[in-house]
């Protein structure tokens, strides 16, 4: 708790994890090129470019001050949305292993009985993200991208919380205009 009265969530990373994660993915990729080497080329799903990725994936997941920024970034764009609530971050006390953020209380989102004994209507807050989603897909470019019911949780005011802001997704302007021409 802070000199303030807050409750503090405190998310820190496993010891050596990045490590851990690293191997693994040598593993898989020594997999992937012995099933280059052996089987013919029209039986093997190209996945180097992908296996790339999951490295950078995993640099960023593993260094809580990028998720720390994708969470303050969230927070300055969802401030003018009253039903939008994201933790306040501590960056005084966040590191590359420790985000430390205000503690909210509060139900999974998938929780029907929960979010009507609260007063909430449950097509009110499918209206709210889905138009939060248009917006930060098709006019930001920029989205929450991992939004399952553990991250996402509704608060006593029935207000919506996101969480955890470890995998943030990108969309460049053709990447935006390419969805809005197939959903039109």
């Amino acid at each position: 708790q802070t000199d303030v009265g807050d409750d503090l969530a405190v998310k820190l990373l496993r010891p050596n994890i990045k490590s851990r994660l690293l191997a693994d993915l040598r593993l898989i990729k020594l997999a992937y090129q012995c099933c280059k080497w052996l089987l013919p080329q029209s039986q093997i799903i190209q996945l180097d470019d992908v296996l790339e990725q999951c490295g950078r994936v995993i640099d960023k997941e593993c260094d809580l001050r990028v998720e720390a920024y994708h969470m303050a970034r969230f927070a300055k764009q969802t401030q003018h949305l009253p039903h939008i609530v994201t933790p306040k971050l501590y960056w005084q006390f966040t590191h590359h292993d420790m985000l430390v953020m205000r503690y909210h209380d509060g139900f999974q989102i998938t929780d029907k009985a929960q979010l009507i004994a609260g007063g909430v209507d449950p097509a009110m807050i499918i209206d709210q993200l889905t138009a939060l989603y248009f917006q930060h897909i098709f006019i930001d470019g920029w989205f929450h991208g991992d939004p399952h019911a553990g991250n996402i949780m509704i608060n006593p005011n029935g207000q919506i919380v996101f969480l955890d802001f470890g995998l943030i997704g990108q969309l460049d302007p053709s990447d935006r205009q390419f969805l809005l021409a197939v959903l039109i």
